[in-house]
């Protein structure tokens, strides 16, 4: 993609700027960051600039002269260039490279001993950490007066930290850019490998480097001459390691990360999916380290309250969301940065579960708005508003939070800066053209002026369109991006009937929870009046009922959902395969139907109206009601257990990794065991995975990686991996009673 191979005649040419970058020549490139927009960054090392290559293939550099020194940078105290154009500036030998989502570049010019920024709107350089002077101090102040040993490794988080390891005193240090303080998160500045199972501020390293952040604050770093890679708990501090047993070598490739060998591992990078890559720079290799799966409550299938303490209440903001009381929590949404927002029916307010285990209120708070036709707190901060029974929440592409406020009987959207709208609906239930069910009540004008009854469901789409279940006039309702709403499902009569034709023309009965595949297209509904769950095709406007056959009853586990019967599902979950997780309500379980064979079985809940079971497999506990489902990115399932006053997650676990080839395991039922191989096809399709004669529910699917849910029933044996009529057997053992230690044999 950029560098011919030959290093450039010297750093102050051109060095093919303005070019093609495969026709550019670099030297020593030490690491790489990518934009939103698929620019790629370069830290061009020896070069002494920072590079850009577009998306049309061209490079360019957006930092340095190619120079280290000269006028206005002779000494550690000098600027370098800082306050003009970073294409003016001299660097002295940049090693990392981040940009965040504003198009800000950030480098470690680290023999200058600083970091530093260049502006994605101005080009203007600044230092933003660093005197210039070597040294390990400054922590609890500004990072700007504080000095550095050879900052090398940078990583930026979604939450607006920078870390830099600092190779030259063992650490790893922490900027909030927000605040420009810096602190230290690793490292007591010894050298030497200890610490793992404690405080990783306590730790001993040795020449840290590379680092990366995942989804929920995890760190992950290289200690490069220890030949490891280690990990910081974002929730604890605690220290561990991930990879590598400290032996120089090769080896280990196929078994568990942490008995392998390593050789100065220098680059790292995290893939959505969890994914870990090392450069294994002296082994002249790249590798990968299968996702570690959950934390925290991180037994396969085991559930656990991350909200809550049981008690009803308003209380416990900016503490342990487990410290806090919240009565009667109802629909949940997670974020982009794995956040979960909870919709609090008894609180009149949503609030937000950090991936720290913090709570605190986003919109409303306690109090209801007098009328539904009072403006409620609308143009003003969310904290300030007031709120009425809000009972779901969504988020659209761009990160704003939408509510449906139900008995404010309007959907309200709190944007980026945390100021919220009224969406759609104007406060009243019925009026002029909505007194009647055959009537529109709205439909092809604006929302804003739309009566709506009870929206107890709101969804999103990647195109900016919002659906919301407009429970109590029987429809489904669409607003487009310009505003205007329509009926999109349901002709205002309570009923079953419509399967395989137009929804608009079906008659629903209570639509209440709502989820959009955004992958398929299809949106589900759960209809609790008639014990159904329906999908709408968003292409082709044709509904059909997926579970529940209309009777009231809890059967049909392990059989076609469709033959299943179920008893007032109120609220949807939907994960990245396509598998639909149903809240069936009466039952006190939460169940999922399989999206390759339309299959359905119990996920959590014994069945029986209590609060039991934290710590144990989800199935042995006790639910009293779940009034909102979410799934993660990592697969785990979290439960409004609205009656309990608590909000619960069930965790995947770790990953079994096998090969195609015949491989032996030891598991248990709820594990997730993953075939690694070729040929599997980029997509399921029609392609199945059967684990001991039961079909498994498969959560992740590629080319040359099947990872599935060890089902219940299963018995010793085989795995069947079929693809195209052919089979690929793996052998495992299920030996093991209760949760699976999950190492790799």
């Amino acid at each position: 993609m950029a560098g011919t191979g030959a290093p450039c005649s010297a750093p102050t040419a051109a060095c093919g700027d303005g070019g093609a970058a495969t026709s550019a020549q670099l030297k020593t490139p030490t690491a790489v960051a990518v934009d939103l927009a698929g620019n790629i960054y370069i830290a061009d090392t020896v070069n002494q600039r920072v590079r850009k290559v577009d998306t049309t293939g061209q490079i360019s550099t957006i930092a340095g002269t190619g120079n280290t020194s000269g006028a206005g940078c002779v000494s550690t105290s000098d600027v370098c260039g800082d306050g003009g154009l970073a294409t003016q500036a001299m660097l002295h030998n940049p090693e990392a490279v981040q940009v965040d989502q504003h198009g800000n570049v950030y480098f470690s010019d680290s023999f200058n001993q600083r970091i530093r920024r260049v502006s994605g709107t101005t080009g203007i350089i600044t230092t933003i950490a660093g005197n210039g002077t070597t040294g390990s101090s400054g922590d609890g102040g500004q990072a700007t007066s504080a000095t550095l040993n050879n900052p090398y490794g940078m990583a930026l988080d979604p939450a607006g930290f920078l870390y830099i390891s600092t190779t030259g005193d063992n650490r790893v240090r922490k900027i909030d850019l927000t605040t420009g303080i810096i602190t230290t998160v690793s490292g007591n500045g010894a050298t030497g490998y200890a610490g793992d199972g404690g405080l990783s501020t306590s730790a001993t390293l040795n020449s840290p480097n590379g680092i990366a952040v995942d989804a929920a604050g995890n760190v992950f770093f290289s200690d490069f001459a220890n030949r490891v890679v280690r990990k910081i708990a974002a929730t604890t501090g605690i220290i561990s390691t991930v990879a590598g047993n400290g032996s120089n070598g090769f080896g280990g490739d196929g078994g568990v990360a942490t008995a392998a060998t390593l050789a100065g591992t220098s680059g790292l990078a995290l893939d959505s999916s969890g994914n870990l890559y090392m450069s294994d720079t002296l082994n002249s290799r790249v590798r990968e380290v299968i996702a570690v799966g959950a934390t925290g409550c991180s037994v396969p299938n085991a559930i656990c309250t991350i909200a809550g303490n049981g008690a009803t209440g308003y209380s416990g903001d900016g503490g342990a969301a487990t410290s806090a009381s919240h009565t009667s929590p109802a629909g949940l949404g997670v974020d982009a940065f794995n956040n979960v927002y909870v919709a609090g029916i008894g609180v009149n307010a949503v609030r937000k579960i950090s991936t720290s285990g913090t709570i605190t209120t986003v919109a409303g708070g306690s109090t209801a708005c007098p009328s539904p036709t009072a403006t409620c707190g609308d143009g003003g901060p969310a904290i300030n508003a007031q709120l009425n029974t809000p009972t779901a929440v969504a988020f659209d592409g761009a990160g704003n939070l939408f509510i449906a406020d139900t008995v404010n009987q309007r959907i309200r959207k709190v944007d980026g800066s945390g100021i919220i709208t009224t969406v759609v609906g104007n406060g009243n239930t019925s009026g002029t053209g909505c007194t009647s069910t055959s009537d529109v009540c709205g439909d092809g004008g604006p929302a804003q002026l739309a009566y709506v009854h009870n929206p107890e469901a709101v969804q999103v789409d990647l195109q900016g369109n919002l659906y919301f279940s407009d429970s109590y006039n029987q429809r489904i309702r669409k607003v487009d991006p310009s505003g205007t709403i329509t009926t999109i499902a349901g002709t205002g009569v309570a009923g079953s009937s419509g399967d395989g034709g137009a929804a608009v023309s079906a008659t629903l009965n209570n639509p209440y929870g709502m989820v959009l595949d955004r992958a398929s297209g299809y949106l589900y509904i759960a209809t609790a009046g008639d014990n159904r769950v329906r999908r709408v095709n968003l292409a082709s406007n044709v509904i059909t009922t997926v579970a529940g056959t209309g009777a009231a009853g809890y059967s049909g586990d392990g059989g076609v959902a469709t033959s299943a019967t179920l008893n007032s599902p109120n609220v949807l979950s939907v994960d990245g395969m396509g598998n639909l997780y149903i809240s069936d309500f009466q039952n006190h379980v939460v169940r999922e139907v399989n999206s390759s064979n339309g299959v359905i079985h119990t996920l959590a809940g014994n069945g029986s109206n209590g609060f039991s079971g934290d710590g144990g497999n989800a199935l042995s506990a006790s639910l009293a009601g779940a009034g909102g489902l979410a799934v993660d990115k990592f697969g785990n399932l979290y439960i409004s257990d609205t009656l309990n006053n608590r909000v619960r997650r069930m965790a995947r676990g770790d990953n079994l990794i096998v090969s195609s080839a015949s491989s032996t395991v030891s598991a248990a039922v709820g594990d997730l065991l993953e075939i690694n191989g070729q040929g599997f096809g980029s997509t399921q399709g029609g392609n199945t995975i059967t684990i001991g004669g039961v079909t498994a529910l498969v959560i992740y699917w590629s080319s040359s990686r099947v990872v599935a849910i060890i089902p219940d029933g299963a018995a010793n044996g085989t795995a069947q991996l079929t693809v195209g009529g052919s089979t690929t057997n793996v052998s495992f053992d299920l030996s093991q009673s209760g949760s699976s230690s999950n190492s790799c044999n």
